[in-house]
C-alpha cells in the first residue's frame, strides 16, 4: 500500500536551486532541510515521501539513455546508400585497413569500390582470373570500343605510368597489389568464368589440372589446405575490392556496367555489342553432375565453385550499388 505523499513549498527561491543542484549530484538532501526529502516537484515544490526505501536510478544511467538515444536518430538520418558511400575529401588518400587482422592476408592499397570514388591517380587494374586467350579479347574490347588502355604487366612496374584510363592487367593477384601505394592505389575490377570449363580448359593444355586455383591465386597460397578463414577473405576481397564482371550471357552488361563506373568513353555505341561473338559461351548441358569427371572435378575445387557463386551474388548486387563515375562526383559535391 502507497503512503501518502505531500507537497509544501520552499520559501526562499535560492532553496530550491540548491536542493536541485544537491538531487542531481547525488548528494544528500537532507542536509539542507529537516525534512526527509526524497524527490522535487516539477513545479518547484519539495515532495516527502514516506517510502523512502526504494532505490533512485542512478543519474548516469539516465544520462547514457539520453545519450544512446541520440546516438540512434542520428544514425537512422543516413540512408544506406549513403552510409555506403562516406567517403574523404576528394584527393584525400587513406590506407585501407587490414583485409584479415589475424594477419592471414597483407595490408594492401586497394580502393573500396563502393565507399569511394574513382580518381585520376587510381590505377585501374585488371585481375586475370584466369589463362585463356580470352583475356586478351576482353582487353581488346576495352581498348577498341573505349577511351582506355590496358597493358600486361607482372614485374616491378613504374606507377607513375598509369591510372584510371591506362590500366595494368595481370593474372598475377600478389605481385600486382603489393606494389600499390597510399600515393597510387589500386582499383580492381575481373571477369569471373565457371571454374568447371577452366577446369576442363587445364585438362585440355596439359592433362593437369589445378585444385581450387582461384582462391589460392588470391590467398597466394599455392599449397596446403585452404581453411574456411581463408575463403572469407577472398570473399571479402571480391566484395569490397573489385567490381565484377560475368563471361557469361551478362558479358555485354559487364562490360558497359565497369565502362560506367570508372567513366571510360565510348568511340562507337554499338562496339561492346558487336565484338560479343568473339568470347564463346560454354554449353550449360556438359555439367552433368553424374559424370565422373563432374565428381572429380567438384571434390578438388569446392572452394572455388563456393567462390564462384559468390561472385556472381556480388554481380547481381553491384547492380544496385555500382553507379557511374559521374554519379559519384555528384554524390561528393552534394556531400560537402
Amino acid at each position: 500500500m502507497k503512503m501518502p505523499i505531500r507537497a509544501f513549498k520552499l520559501k526562499k527561491p535560492e532553496n530550491t536551486k540548491a536542493i536541485a543542484n544537491a538531487y542531481i549530484l547525488n548528494k544528500n538532501v537532507e542536509e539542507l532541510l529537516p525534512e526527509k526529502i526524497n524527490n522535487i516537484h516539477p513545479t518547484g515544490s519539495i515532495v516527502e515521501n514516506n517510502n523512502s526505501g526504494r532505490d533512485r536510478t542512478p543519474s548516469i544511467i539516465k544520462v547514457l539513455i539520453v545519450i544512446a538515444f541520440f546516438c540512434v536518430i542520428n544514425f537512422l538520418k543516413f540512408s544506406p546508400e549513403r552510409m555506403m558511400f562516406q567517403i574523404t575529401k576528394m584527393g584525400d588518400l587513406t590506407q585501407n585497413d587490414d583485409v584479415d587482422a589475424s594477419g592471414l592476408f597483407p595490408r594492401f592499397f586497394l580502393r573500396n569500390v563502393l565507399r569511394e570514388p574513382v580518381l585520376e591517380k587510381d590505377i585501374a587494374f585488371l585481375w586475370l582470373s584466369y589463362e585463356s586467350p580470352e583475356n586478351d579479347i576482353v582487353a581488346s574490347i576495352f581498348t577498341n570500343c573505349y577511351q582506355m588502355k590496358l597493358s600486361h604487366d607482372a614485374s616491378k612496374i613504374n606507377l607513375k605510368m598509369y591510372n584510371w584510363a591506362n590500366g595494368i592487367m595481370s593474372t598475377d593477384f600478389q605481385s600486382i597489389v603489393r606494389q600499390f601505394n597510399h600515393h597510387n592505389h589500386g582499383r580492381m575490377f575481373a571477369f569471373f568464368k565457371h571454374p568447371f570449363y577452366i577446369y576442363l580448359d587445364q585438362l585440355e593444355e596439359s592433362n593437369i589440372a589445378f585444385t581450387n586455383r582461384l582462391t589460392r591465386m588470391i590467398l597466394n597460397q599455392p599449397e596446403g589446405d585452404i581453411t574456411l578463414r581463408g575463403l572469407g577473405t577472398a570473399k571479402k576481397i571480391i566484395r569490397e575490392n573489385c567490381v565484377v564482371g560475368l563471361l557469361d550471357e551478362n558479358l555485354i552488361e559487364s562490360i558497359e556496367r565497369i565502362s560506367s563506373y570508372f567513366g571510360w568513353g565510348t568511340y562507337t555505341e554499338n562496339c561492346p555489342q558487336d565484338s560479343r561473338n568473339l568470347i564463346s559461351h560454354p554449353n550449360s548441358t556438359l555439367m552433368d553432375p553424374n559424370t565422373p569427371i563432374w565428381s572429380k572435378f567438384i571434390e578438388h575445387n569446392h572452394f572455388d565453385m563456393e567462390l564462384y557463386e559468390y561472385a556472381r551474388s556480388v554481380f547481381r548486387g553491384q547492380a544496385q550499388t555500382i553507379i557511374s563515375r559521374e554519379k559519384q562526383t555528384q554524390k561528393l559535391k552534394n556531400r560537402f
